[in-house]
């Protein structure tokens, strides 16, 4: 299995978790029921920084939803592959059986990414239309894994289900503590550099038009 810890300290790059990790993801990865459609072993970087999206409820009162793994582009081959970030505070202070479960949610999203290619433009400007909050986006997103019991085995499946539990939990935010908090531009600024960054959105942004354009929608 490959993990990646280009992004980390050359303290941080000494924790013996780390040498754990590579573990963890061959144990998620050999129980993903659909793991021969995987045509890649994608990397596990690992990263200092988190994802997040604040996300208003009513006047002067939002809720900011975190992010301790991430489905996104291997940084090395934007074009054509996937990769999966997980927080370094995570593999640091959760549990192993907890470890294994947030690589394991991201296996099932990366496998519709490859399966599926990127998510509909359609939906997203739908959403868009509709001024869906970015808590219904991330809710909207998450209904792609929905059936996620039904693509593990044993012990797995009950490891994502004792995460998805404690997410709902107060307990959850302390693994983020540490961490650098970023927004979703500046994840891809760090993870591939801001000209790439740009030139990855300017190209995807393209292409989404284009569908759309076909669609009619635009």
């Amino acid at each position: 299995m490959s993990v990646d810890t280009r992004f980390l300290g050359k303290k941080d790059k000494t924790n013996d978790r780390l040498t754990k990790i590579a573990g963890w993801y061959g144990t998620a990865l050999g129980a993903f029921a659909h793991r021969r459609e995987i045509t890649y072993v994608p990397k596990l970087l690992i990263t200092p920084y988190y994802c997040y999206r604040d996300s208003p409820l009513r006047p002067h009162l939002s809720v900011r939803i975190k992010f301790s793994g991430l489905t996104a582009v291997d940084p090395d081959d934007p074009s054509n592959k996937w990769a999966i970030y997980v927080l370094y505070t995570y593999v640091q202070s959760a549990a192993q059986r907890l470890n294994i479960a947030n690589i394991a949610h991201e296996i099932a999203h990366l496998h519709c990414r490859i399966t599926r290619g990127d998510p509909d433009p359609e939906q997203i400007y739908e959403a868009v239309q509709k001024k869906k909050s970015p808590l219904e986006f991330y809710q909207m997103q998450e209904k792609e894994v929905a059936n996620i019991d039904s693509l593990y085995d044993e012990p797995v499946r009950s490891m994502i289900r004792e995460m998805e539990s404690e997410k709902r939990t107060g307990k959850y935010g302390r693994y983020f503590e540490g961490a650098q908090a970023v927004t979703t531009d500046e994840f891809y600024d760090k993870t591939l550099g801001p000209d790439l960054a740009e030139q990855f959105f300017e190209r995807k942004f393209q292409e989404a038009k284009d569908r759309l354009s076909k669609r009619g929608l635009l």
